[in-house]
């Protein structure tokens, strides 16, 4: 769901699907989880159509370092066995590769 926010205010939604333009924002749930690699603003609501806040979600690490869905992640390994490369060029080890090596662990 998504809402055209402008001037402070929802002018249009909840819609189904983002609409063109600039303003337009995730319309979700209090409590539900957005899970996004950029910074987003997102849209609050609690009960039928009631927008209690506004945030922007700058993504955490544990964010960044996110593989995807389990079942993704199993059909890249499925496919790695079937083809018989289930090593460093399978498609699972080099997706998860390039994710760590884009967001490195912090060091403490």
């Amino acid at each position: 769901m998504y809402v055209k926010w402008e001037n402070d205010q929802i002018v249009l939604g909840p819609q189904s699907e983002q609409g063109d333009g600039d303003g337009w924002y995730p319309y979700i749930t209090v409590g539900e989880k957005t899970s996004t690699r950029d910074t987003v603003r997102t849209v609050l609501h609690e009960g039928w159509l009631v927008v209690t806040s506004i945030e922007n979600v700058e993504p955490t690490y544990d964010v960044l370092r996110e593989y995807g869905a389990l079942e993704e992640q199993l059909d890249k390994l499925f496919h790695d066995i079937d083809n018989g490369v289930l090593d460093k060029t399978g498609q699972f080890y080099t997706f998860i590769k390039g994710v760590k090596d884009a967001h490195p662990k912090p060091e403490n």
